[in-house]
C-alpha cells in the first residue's frame, strides 16, 4: 500500500487517467451491449440496464470502500512510524569554554538509548590563531548514552585572549546505533560556540584561600597592635590570654595629663607573667 501511494504521488496524471477510465469504460460497455444486435446467443444481453448499472455502482462502491480502508491502514502505519521516530535517540551537543579549554558536551535528549556512539572531530575554525586539536580519549572510542545522560570531552585550547572575543566552531562526524530498530545513523554537522550557554553552564568558583588567610592575618595583627597600644602591652595575636584592661581611655588621658612620668611598656614576657600571676608569686618566694 505504501508503494502504491508513492507511485500515485510520482504519477498523478497517469493515476487520474486510470480513475477516469475505470469510471467511463463500464458505462460504455453496457451501452454498447444493449445497442448491439447480434445473432450470437452468448452476446445477447439478458440483464436489464438497471441490473447492470446497479452491479457497476455496487462494484465501484466496493472499490471505494477498499480504497478508504487502505488509506486508513496507511495513515495508521504513518502515525505508528511517527510515534516510533519520536522515541528515537537524539544526540545534542554544545561547545563551551572552561578555564581556557574548549569542551564538547554530548547529551542524549531522546527517549531511547543510543549505542556505539562515535564522535569524530575533523577540524576547528574561528579559534584565533590556534587551529590545533587537543582531543580527549572520548573521541577515539565508542560509548553509549541513555536518555538524559551527558558526557564531556576536551577539544582544543581556546584561542581567545583578554582583548579578543571569539566564537569558534568545529566540524564533526556523528555515528550511533539505535538498537530498538537496529538502525545506524550517520551524519556530519558543525557545532558553534555559545558564549551565553557557557556562562550559564560553568562558572569559575575557585577561591584563593591563601589571599583570604593573609588578609585575615593582617587584620588580626592590626587589632592586636591597637590593643597593645591602648593597654601598654606587647603580646602577639596567637597569645590567647583574654587580658582585660580594667581602665578606660578617658581615665588614661586624664592621668597622662596630670603626670609627666612615663609608664614603661611591658614586653611580651612581662605581660604574660603578669597575666598569669607569675611575677607576684616570684616576689613572694623571694
Amino acid at each position: 500500500m505504501e508503494n502504491l501511494i508513492i507511485w500515485i504521488k510520482k504519477n498523478k496524471f497517469t493515476f487520474g487517467l486510470v480513475v477516469l477510465l475505470l469510471f467511463l469504460v463500464p458505462l460504455i460497455l453496457v451501452h454498447i451491449v444493449f445497442k448491439f444486435n447480434s445473432n450470437i446467443e452468448w452476446l445477447t444481453a439478458e440483464w436489464s440496464a438497471g441490473d447492470v448499472l446497479s452491479y457497476i455502482a455496487g462494484f465501484e462502491a466496493f472499490i471505494g470502500t477498499v480504497t478508504l480502508g487502505g488509506l486508513a491502514i496507511l495513515q495508521n502505519q504513518q502515525i505508528h512510524k511517527q510515534h516510533i521516530e519520536s522515541l528515537a535517540p537524539a544526540i545534542s551537543m554544545n561547545l563551551i569554554s572552561v578555564n581556557g579549554f574548549l569542551y564538547l558536551t554530548i547529551e542524549n535528549t531522546g527517549q531511547n538509548e543510543a549505542k556505539e556512539i562515535n564522535i569524530s572531530v575533523d577540524s576547528i575554525q574561528n579559534n584565533g590563531e590556534n587551529y590545533n586539536l587537543m582531543l580527549d580519549e572520548l573521541f577515539s572510542t565508542t560509548f553509549e548514552l541513555y536518555p538524559k545522560e551527558t558526557v564531556q570531552g576536551c577539544v582544543a585550547i581556546s584561542g581567545a585572549n583578554i582583548t579578543t572575543q571569539i566564537f569558534p566552531q568545529i566540524t564533526i562526524a556523528v555515528s550511533y546505533l539505535w538498537p530498538q530498530l537496529n538502525r545506524r545513523e550517520q551524519y556530519k554537522r558543525q557545532v558553534i560556540f555559545d558564549y551565553g550557554y557557557a556562562k550559564k553552564l560553568s562558572a569559575d568558583i575557585s577561591i584563593d584561600n591563601g589571599n583570604m588567610e593573609s588578609d585575615v592575618d593582617k587584620i588580626a595583627r592590626a587589632v592586636v597592635r591597637v590593643a597593645n597600644y591602648l593597654d601598654g602591652c606587647q603580646v602577639a595575636k596567637f597569645d590567647k590570654l583574654d587580658i582585660l584592661a580594667g581602665r578606660s581611655l578617658r581615665n588614661d588621658m586624664v592621668e597622662a595629663l596630670k603626670t609627666k612620668e612615663e609608664i614603661p611598656v611591658l614586653n611580651r614576657t612581662e605581660t604574660i607573667d603578669e597575666s598569669l600571676g607569675v611575677s607576684d608569686n616570684s616576689e613572694k618566694s623571694v
